[in-house]
């Protein structure tokens, strides 16, 4: 009997050997699956947040799309031109004659109202808007006048030149202005 009680012991060691791997191995499958489920709703996370900041980005090009629309009608022209002095009392610019064949090119001469006005940028951040004069400037160049350098606050005397202009790059983009519905006086 003392052998059938030791195989007895023997099997159920055994037994017990075998439940406790299966449960082990079982429990590693578990542990796998949830890591493996956990790294699937990472990914899926990121994806969601990647299409949502791609859906934001073409929201906001789509919207810069439109305010430009509206505020060019559809032209879009910007040129970077050297400032030169003008002496003149205007407060309009001349601009090279290339300028008007790309206006014209562009479909901007096909707008009624008349006068074309253009949006004057330095790189230090200066703005200002004004209209144009004439198409006679030197090609590269754009001639200001006193009051409309004086806007560009970053153009100075000390930024003149030998040859009376200015080393200041002024861009020019084209923009409609809007007819004044109402004025604030302080």
């Amino acid at each position: 009997m003392d052998d059938f009680d030791r195989a007895a012991s023997r099997l159920k060691k055994e037994q017990q050997k075998r439940a406790d791997a299966d449960k082990a191995r079982k429990a590693e499958e578990r542990r796998k699956a949830e890591e493996a489920r956990q790294k699937l709703e990472q990914i899926e996370e990121a994806a969601r947040l990647r299409r949502l900041e791609e859906k934001e980005r073409e929201d906001q090009l789509q919207k810069q799309r439109e305010e430009e629309e509206m505020l060019t009608g559809g032209v879009t022209f910007r040129e970077t031109y050297r400032a030169v002095s003008m002496k003149d009392g205007s407060d309009r610019v001349r601009l090279p004659a290339s300028a008007l064949h790309a206006l014209e090119f562009k479909g901007a001469m096909d707008h009624k109202g008349g006068a074309m006005y253009f949006e004057l940028t330095t790189r230090e951040g200066a703005r200002t808007h004004c209209g144009v004069l004439e198409f006679t400037a030197e090609d590269g160049t754009i001639a200001l006048p006193l009051k409309v350098a004086t806007c560009l606050a970053a153009i100075t005397e000390a930024d003149e030149t030998l040859e009376g202009g200015f080393n200041t790059r002024v861009t020019a983009r084209y923009v409609r202005l809007e007819k004044a519905r109402r004025v604030g006086l302080q």
